[in-house]
């Protein structure tokens, strides 16, 4: 526990905890359901766990210290192997340097226990620097998985390494869709769109699926959405408008069969959101409307929040002079209000929860209140004798 103590983190400390109780293994996309949280942190968390040696990657080669080869070996495979000669000098050339004796081992090592032609190895090493990590130890894992995939000749591999370069991209793209512009997708997050790109999934299918998976679970959750994008495909569905009228031919189910916990919850905080929205709104229509001099203060105060929005990359004697316009609005938004015999506070937002807003996670992390919820809902399912 020493080690996991230096780590200092929170997720790799659960997910430990979560691998124990499934007695010592851990599925990533199984722990990030039962922690509920985005596969991007479950599989940060792990790289740490490897990366104090609290735990190992299933898919990674053994040890290197357990099969070390000693450097006679390779100068002598160097001397008499044409191939193995050939593929050193092309890891050479992508790297721009000569190889270190850790390199050079992990090379003569998937060449020879492995068993893989040179001329596959060279497309691994091509493979490995344009995921932009041409190192000794993802050479190795790479080999590994290629030889479990029986990439075994040129022609496999070059297949291979184009499906590689189309989901990369199309991982990117989905991503992009779905509104995370600011990284590459994780590798379980990466499986599953792989999944859709295989059943050629349509783009307005995909956003359709992510809208409704976030209206139900109040947040991205990739096992959802693939599950709702799975239920489409067997049923043959192409476009929006036959989900549509699908939807409207399925039978009625009642909601408590039809909805988890966690869904029930979610469409609950969200319909309090829209109808203290909605309230809002109202209010400050009327006001407009029944007030020429708050109208023209609100046009005011939404013009100078434009102005600061522009101004954000300008001067700081510009940005001041905003702010100072901004703090005269809003006095003289309150003197209306009290000149109307109205709080201070008529027209701020007011959520039940103002750590999370009532939007139930900060962040990627199940607030408090959302939990106390769920767990309410849960106990009232419980003694109305209702399936969960």
């Amino acid at each position: 526990m020493a080690l996991l103590t230096q780590a200092a983190d929170g997720d790799a400390a659960l997910l430990y905890a979560c691998a124990q109780a499934a007695g010592g293994t851990a599925v990533l996309c199984d722990a990030a359901e039962t922690l509920r949280m985005q596969p991007g942190r479950v599989e940060k968390a792990a790289n740490l766990l490897v990366l104090y040696g609290l735990a190992c990657d299933a898919a990674l080669p053994p040890p290197a210290e357990q099969r070390e080869a000693a450097p006679e070996d390779m100068l002598a495979t160097q001397r008499t192997d044409a191939a193995f000669r050939g593929l050193v000098k092309h890891t050479e050339c992508m790297l721009g340097r000569v190889l270190r004796r850790r390199e050079l081992e992990a090379l003569h090592g998937v060449y020879t226990e492995l068993n893989l032609p040179a001329d596959v190895l060279m497309l691994l090493v091509n493979y490995c620097s344009m995921r932009e990590n041409l190192s000794a130890r993802e050479i190795e894992r790479q080999a590994y998985r290629w030889a479990d995939a029986g990439l075994t000749t040129y022609e496999q591999a070059e297949r291979y390494m184009r499906r590689q370069q189309h989901l990369r991209a199309e991982g990117t793209r989905v991503l992009r869709m779905l509104g995370v512009y600011d990284r590459r997708p994780s590798e379980t997050e990466a499986k599953y769109i792989a999944r859709w790109s295989d059943w050629e999934t349509p783009d307005e299918l995909l956003r359709l699926a992510y809208d409704r998976t976030v209206v139900r679970c109040g947040k991205l959750e990739w096992r959802y959405m693939d599950k709702i994008l799975e239920s489409w495909h067997k049923q043959g569905f192409e476009t929006a408008r036959q989900v549509e009228q699908g939807d409207r031919k399925a039978p009625p189910v009642r909601r408590s069969a039809a909805e988890s916990v966690t869904q029930t919850v979610a469409r609950a905080f969200e319909a309090r959101r829209k109808a203290r929205e909605k309230q809002l709104k109202e209010r400050l229509e009327q006001l407009m409307q029944s007030d020429e001099r708050f109208a023209e203060n609100e046009r005011q105060l939404r013009l100078c929040a434009s102005r600061a929005a522009r101004a954000a990359m300008g001067g700081a004697g510009t940005q001041a002079g905003l702010d100072e316009k901004r703090a005269q609005l809003l006095k003289v938004r309150q003197e209306i209000l009290q000149s109307r015999g109205l709080p201070p506070d008529w027209l701020d937002d007011k959520p039940d929860c103002p750590k999370c807003g009532d939007r139930g996670y900060i962040g990627s992390v199940m607030c408090e209140c959302f939990e106390r919820a769920c767990r309410e809902e849960s106990e009232r399912r419980e003694k109305a004798g209702i399936p969960e």
